[in-house]
This record gives structure tokens, C-alpha cells and sequence, in this order.
């Protein structure tokens, strides 16, 4: 997959619907492969919410772990691996 920004801040990438257009990819697959382009580095999610919001509207806010659970192994890929674009 590629994706639209990677976060510094978090250590994280972000992606929209248009690139997470199925969303079984975070649960079914063992090992995701990551495209990131260089220029889409950003240092905080603000500016991730900054960008993304020029060239999207936004929908309604939600959240998965409300409650801040952790739970080990329940779903989603077992490694990741990101491949820079320069």
C-alpha cells in the first residue's frame, strides 16, 4: 500500500480512504508493505490534519480504543515494513 504521510511524531503512517479503500488489509494480511514518499514526512498529526484537509473534507471524528485497552495478537499484521520513495 502507499501511504498519504508518515508521522514522526508517532511513528506512524496515515492513509485515507482512497488508499485504504478495503478495509480487511489491517486484519487480514501477516506482512504489509508500506510505500512512503519522502516529501509526505511530517513532523505531527496536525500538519497531517492541515494537508489532508485542503484536499478532503472531513468526516465524523471516531475511535477504536476509547477505552484504552491493549490487547496483544487479537488482529491486525504481524510486521511492517516501510519502503522509502525518493
Amino acid at each position: 500500500m502507499r501511504a498519504r504521510f508518515g508521522v514522526t511524531e508517532t511513528g506512524s503512517v496515515w492513509f485515507s480512504e482512497q488508499e485504504y479503500v478495503v478495509n480487511a488489509i489491517g486484519y487480514i494480511v501477516q506482512h504489509l508493505v508500506v510505500l512512503l514518499d519522502s516529501a509526505q514526512l511530517v513532523e505531527g498529526l496536525q500538519q497531517v490534519y492541515r494537508r489532508a484537509m485542503r484536499r478532503w473534507s472531513p468526516g465524523r471524528p471516531a475511535t477504536a480504543d476509547i477505552e484504552g485497552v491493549l490487547i496483544r495478537g487479537a488482529q491486525g499484521v504481524c510486521s511492517l515494513t516501510i519502503v522509502w520513495l525518493v
